[in-house]
């Protein structure tokens, strides 16, 4: 299914409108900060909420209004410190035994997307584009969580982690400052929600994490090799 929407994805580029290509290679990089956390109940209250995330990308413009990118986007690896009470949710456990209990997690995203742009000059005279990508991230959610003292019974330190395909939408606009430099604002969302529960395979005490949608904004600078 996922190749399939790849090969459809790649055909949509291939099958707009049949202008003449005038290929116009690039590179670049961009700084965003991105925000996710987990739902209610499964990590939310444990796992990092904000990220400061960095990405690689490297595109092909097939004419003023169509192209390719492809790239690597990876966050940093956030720590979270919290004490966690009697009572509170853990994990989706509710285990009190041996609570409160401080805790560390250190929460990291990334992985390689594929996208179809399309581009729209609205400033020629000034070199102003807007533009938007579709296309999916083949993502890796990893969390460690450490116990800052002695663990509650049945409780160690456990990694959550899974990889998957997600769909993934950008949208922003980019100002060329002179003929082959250029910069560029975007927003972005990922459908991160889709890794659900992830269960932590290092003990048989069943913990689970569920991160929630990514949105991140940021600024990024690109070099035109036309």
């Amino acid at each position: 299914m996922k190749m399939k929407l790849i090969l459809g994805i790649a055909a949509l580029g291939l099958s707009l409108p049949a202008m003449a290509w005038d290929l116009n290679p690039y590179v670049g990089v961009d700084a965003k900060w991105s925000k996710m956390g987990a739902q209610k109940g499964l990590g939310d209250t444990q796992v990092a909420k904000n990220y400061p995330q960095g990405d690689l990308f490297a595109g092909l413009k097939l004419n003023d209004w169509v192209g390719a990118e492809v790239g690597y986007e990876s966050t940093t690896k956030k720590n979270r410190t919290v004490v966690t009470g009697s009572g509170q949710g853990f994990f989706g456990t509710s285990v009190t035994a041996g609570f409160p209990v401080s805790s560390t997690t250190k929460t990291r995203l990334a992985g390689f997307h594929a996208n179809v742009v399309g581009f729209y000059p609205v400033l020629e005279e000034c070199r102003v584009s807007l533009f938007a990508s579709i296309g999916l991230a083949r993502l890796k959610f990893s969390s460690d969580l450490n116990f800052d003292d002695v663990a509650p019974i049945g409780m160690e330190y456990r990694r959550f982690v899974k990889r998957k395909w997600v769909p993934r939408v950008t949208a922003g606009v980019e100002h060329m400052l002179v003929e082959n430099f250029g910069i560029r604002a975007m927003v972005s969302w990922e459908k991160t929600s889709t890794f659900r529960n992830i269960f932590s395979k290092t003990s048989s005490s069943p913990l689970y994490v569920a991160p929630k949608n990514t949105t991140s904004a940021g600024l990024g600078a690109f070099y035109s090799f036309k």
